[in-house]
């Protein structure tokens, strides 16, 4: 167990967590410009089968030692 991480910080609803993300194209976006912090339902709906490469592409250092 000595290797685990609190990760609990993820699901609060009270924190805040500043992630650099890569824009990509939403439906709206021409209108409102790039909106973060949204569900992954928009990166899935606006980028199709391409959303598992952008995913893996991020950096999310936030949850590894």
């Amino acid at each position: 167990m000595a290797n685990l991480k609190d990760s609990r910080f993820l699901v609060s609803a009270k924190r805040k967590l500043e992630l650099q993300q890569e824009k990509y194209v939403q439906v709206f976006g021409d209108r409102h410009g790039f909106v973060e912090n949204v569900s992954v339902l928009d990166l899935l709906f606006n980028e199709g089968t391409t959303a598992l490469s952008y995913l893996k592409n991020q950096d999310i250092d936030v949850l590894y030692d």
